[in-house]
């Protein structure tokens, strides 16, 4: 069970880190870091390409922190690990 649990944290970090705003701004053809503020981050896509797209980005984002919430909720069955993946995806979100 120790294995499935660092396994777990490790994946939260990492795809907590994923930037869904240079994603999301890609599949336009664009480089957010070339629009607006230059921050790859939800506002500056609502503002260089639209609201829809901003609201996806947020959207995507905050379903990155809720999925390993349920994770460790479900999976590894304790509220305690809920709280750790969920906190452990919005570390790596921000750095």
């Amino acid at each position: 069970m120790l294995i499935w649990k660092i396994v777990a944290t490790v994946a939260a970090y990492f795809v907590g880190a994923i930037n869904m705003a240079t994603i999301i701004v890609a599949l336009k053809g664009k480089n957010i870091k070339n629009l607006g503020s230059g921050n790859p981050g939800t506002m500056n896509v609502m503002r260089s390409i639209g609201k829809v797209w901003g609201a996806l980005t947020f959207s995507f984002d905050c379903a990155k922190g809720v999925a390993f919430a349920l994770i460790g909720k479900f999976a590894l069955d304790s509220a305690d690990w809920m709280f750790i993946l969920g906190a452990v995806a919005v570390i790596g979100h921000i750095f």
